[in-house]
């Protein structure tokens, strides 16, 4: 079950190859865990993409009383880290203040590009005047972890009903008059994205939040 444990000072080292976590960890006793500082590590999915191999995986960070910290890589870059989330989800909260400042406040209708670990989806979903998100992503991998609950938000945003998670290039889709959203089509009050990826440069660089005006 377990290849190799280190108990070394103030540090708990786990390896865990066959990806069953809980398992290795109960085969040490509480008193030794609870008196060392853990320091636990596990990939929880891999997956060949035509971007190279993307990751996730779930790991304490010894510097933060061990808090868990889940993870996103493609081949060597770090893509995200649910360690600094708040752009992602002051993207929604800023969006949808904007809508409200031009007049939309009931029934909202929201397209996020980009899934990641779901916090800008999630946000967009607190606010109960939102009445349908669209997310789109172009890594199967990526909504798989949310449809399998592997990242923390993935339960509540593959359950809410007002939320669908679509495979897609955003940006094609949005760069496309013809296509639009789907299901939505061109009836969408706002679109958020923080954009890191290649597909976006001489398109998006930055935070984008697009709203419709209202007339």
């Amino acid at each position: 079950m377990i290849s190799n444990h280190i108990v070394s000072g103030r540090y708990f080292f786990v390896f865990c190859p066959d990806r069953h976590l809980a398992a290795c960890l109960n085969h040490f006793s509480q008193d030794s865990i609870k008196k060392t500082m853990a320091f636990v590590f596990e990939e929880l999915d891999c997956q060949e993409t035509p971007l190279g191999l993307i990751s996730l995986r779930m790991r304490a960070e010894p510097r933060l009383d061990n808090r868990i910290l889940y993870e996103v890589k493609l081949g060597d870059e770090f893509l995200m880290s649910s360690l600094f989330p708040e752009a992602e989800i002051q993207l929604s909260r800023l969006g949808l203040e904007a809508l409200r400042n031009n007049g939309h406040v009931e029934a909202l209708d929201i397209v996020v590009g980009g899934l990641g670990l779901g916090y800008t989806a999630n946000a967009a979903l607190e606010d109960e005047k939102v009445r349908s998100l669209l997310v789109i992503d172009i890594m199967p991998a990526v909504i798989e972890w949310h449809q399998k609950h592997l990242v923390p938000l993935g339960e509540v945003l593959s359950t809410d009903t007002r939320c669908t998670l679509l495979l897609g290039d955003f940006f094609e889709l949005a760069t496309n008059s013809e296509m639009g959203f789907p299901p939505l089509n061109q009836q969408v009050h706002g679109i958020f994205s923080i954009s890191t990826t290649r597909q976006a440069i001489g398109w998006i660089k930055k935070i984008a939040i697009f709203i419709r005006k209202n007339h």
